[in-house]
């Protein structure tokens, strides 16, 4: 689910819309006033930016298991908070 408001937009360039080229109305800063590549006004700390191109890796890491431990690869993917750093968040395992 998307947390960005419905008039943010990067939201609107996300899903295709047409979006104001040179401010965010959700938010109210413009190119002049440092508009960035992400909406401040999100709620979410975590939210999928449109500048970043969508990323998935794989990772070794070690978990433990009973009583020993257990290497084990994990997928992640990659998520920018609302300042700017890309982190990398492990994709839960579906049931």
């Amino acid at each position: 689910m998307d947390t960005r408001p419905a008039s943010c937009r990067f939201r609107l360039q996300y899903e295709g819309k047409p979006y104001p080229r040179s401010s965010c109305t959700a938010c109210g800063k413009t190119v002049m006033t440092g508009l960035g590549n992400h909406c401040t006004a999100t709620t979410d700390t975590k939210v999928y930016s449109s500048h970043l191109t969508p990323a998935l890796r794989w990772r070794w890491v070690d978990k433990p298991d009973g009583e020993s431990i257990k290497r084990v690869r994990v997928l992640e993917q990659a998520w920018q908070g609302s300042n700017g750093r890309v982190d990398w968040v492990e994709v839960p395992e579906a049931e």
